[in-house]
């Protein structure tokens, strides 16, 4: 155990480096100046003693190697446009994008669970159809057009609820972004959990089940969803390192202070401090949540674990 977890923590480091590495690069040789944009009357002496005082001015592996020693020790360093510490901009835009996100989740699974295990034990009928015509509409729709839909619906023609803003996940406000973010999840989950359950059902030992007179919820819950679990395991916890990049078109159309309003900005204000720390701190939690992932189907499925075993 303790070679596996210094090995999972050498090749962690390593992407982490290397991701980190690559957007550095990619930010220091965009076109733009952070500082011209943020102090456009500035003139270029004073552009250059702030370039000095900021480290701007050194060598790019320099650069890189005094931000990530900072980094590692706490130190996110300042925003370059809003000229606050970066932690103070990153860390609640990335919960206000968690709650509604989680929220969108817990709604989006169960729904999902259900109608897939309805769809796959209606297969070929009129039910099965509805379900996966149905899951295709909310997927289909670009984005924004859903977006705008929502509002003509709901704020503008039927006046259920505000048109925008944001004042915390319990106030009627999150509905509609809850509704345009769930929907199409709940057709992805609704379609995949369709297909690995009638993978499942075809095996040779779920009609055995069926022969011996089992009944269905015994073949459902004892024998088919185990074994169709495995991959849907793998796609939920995935799911999770989503909840922390936001939904762009979502947090701006709704005017909500969340992580990709955030990362929008950021982009076009050159603020590469804020860009740096979003990347590496969402790489670390998807590089966490694949492992985790790995080692919930080798809990779940003893094929796994046999697997490894052996190797």
């Amino acid at each position: 155990m303790k070679e596996f977890l210094l090995r999972e923590a050498k090749w962690f480091i390593i992407a982490i480096l290397i991701i980190s590495f690559i957007t550095f690069c990619l930010c220091r040789v965009a076109p733009g100046d952070p500082i011209q944009i943020r102090c456009p009357k500035a003139d270029p002496e004073q552009i250059a003693q702030i370039h000095r005082e900021l480290g701007l001015d050194k060598p790019l592996p320099i650069q890189y190697a005094l931000y990530m020693w900072n980094f590692i020790q706490g130190d996110m360093s300042m925003s370059l446009y809003y000229l606050t510490p970066v932690k103070e901009l990153l860390f609640p835009a990335l919960w206000i994008s968690f709650q509604i996100n989680l929220l969108a989740l817990l709604i989006a699974l169960p729904l999902g669970l259900i109608l897939g295990i309805i769809a796959a034990k209606n297969r070929g009928k009129w039910l099965d159809s509805t379900i996966i015509i149905s899951s295709l509409i909310p997927r289909a729709i670009p984005s924004i057009i859903f977006i705008l839909f929502a509002v003509l619906v709901f704020a503008c023609i039927l006046s259920i609820f505000p048109l925008r803003g944001w004042n915390g996940i319990f106030s009627t406000k999150i509905i509609i972004p809850l509704i345009v973010l769930s929907l199409p999840a709940i057709g992805g989950f609704a379609e995949f959990v369709r297909v690995n359950i009638l993978h499942v059902l075809d095996d040779e030992y779920i009609r055995t089940a069926y022969a011996k007179g089992l009944p269905e919820w015994r073949v459902l819950g004892w024998h088919v969803l185990p074994n169709a679990s495995t991959p849907i395991v793998t796609v939920v916890i995935i799911s999770l390192a989503e909840l922390l990049v936001g939904s762009l078109f979502v947090e701006m159309f709704y005017g909500i202070p969340g992580s990709g309003k955030l990362m929008f900005d950021a982009f076009f204000n050159r603020d590469y401090e804020l860009m740096m720390a979003f990347t590496i701190f969402i790489s670390a939690a998807f590089l966490i949540l694949v492992r985790v992932a790995d080692l919930s189907i080798a809990v779940i499925d003893k094929r796994v674990r046999l697997g490894a075993a052996q190797h």
